[in-house]
Order: C-alpha cells, then sequence, then structure tokens
C-alpha cells in the first residue's frame, strides 16, 4: 500500500501516509470480491506496505465521516 497523501475523494483534505479514505475502501472492496470469484482457492491475503518501516492503521475516521452514508 502506497497512500498519495494529496489524492483524496474530498478536493483540500490531506490523506495521512498510514490511513486511507473511501476510494482505498472502495478498492479493496473491488480486489476481495474479484479475489473471492475469481481465484475461490485463496484463503489469506497478506497487504503490505509499498514504503519502508510505514504500517497502515485503518481507515482515516474523520475523512469516512465527511463522505455521505447510504443506508441499506
Amino acid at each position: 500500500m502506497d497512500v498519495d497523501e494529496t489524492a483524496s475523494l474530498v478536493p483540500g483534505y490531506e490523506l495521512k501516509l498510514n490511513t486511507y479514505d473511501l476510494g482505498v475502501d472502495i478498492e479493496l472492496y473491488d480486489a476481495i470480491q474479484r479475489l473471492r470469484f475469481e481465484h475461490p482457492g485463496v484463503k489469506t491475503v497478506v497487504i503490505a506496505s509499498g514504503n519502508d518501516k510505514v504500517f497502515c492503521s485503518g481507515a482515516n475516521i474523520r475523512m469516512l465521516g465527511l463522505m455521505p452514508t447510504v443506508i441499506r
């Protein structure tokens, strides 16, 4: 994972190096769905950082709080 700190879905909002926003969440969902259906034998996935000594602490809660929600 290599987060572009200036590539947020919300203009002017700078991402943190070790968090992600809804854009990354959408990409992760797509990748997992593709793995589930195109490679059903895969049981484990490890996501590693694209940078040395960087870890992902999870979604950027403040950023996700700015996104509209959809209730299904």
